[in-house]
């Protein structure tokens, strides 16, 4: 019985959503779309940082 199983990872990304973190989650998706096949954005969780989470929830949403 030799079964076999692909490696999948999944990953969350936890942001205080600034205008730097908007690139790198734009740059991670395409990674992970177009490159890491083997991999899946699931999530992206907002946190209050150098902004009010209210405003990082709305760029949080805004990431197109």
């Amino acid at each position: 019985n030799n079964v076999q199983f692909k490696k999948y990872s999944k990953y969350i990304i936890d942001t205080d959503a600034g205008s730097d973190d908007a690139h790198a989650i734009l740059i991670a998706s395409y990674v992970l779309k177009y490159i890491r096949t083997d991999a899946e954005l699931i999530g992206i969780t907002a946190v209050a940082g150098n902004a009010a989470l209210e405003n990082v929830i709305k760029n949080v949403l805004n990431i197109k």
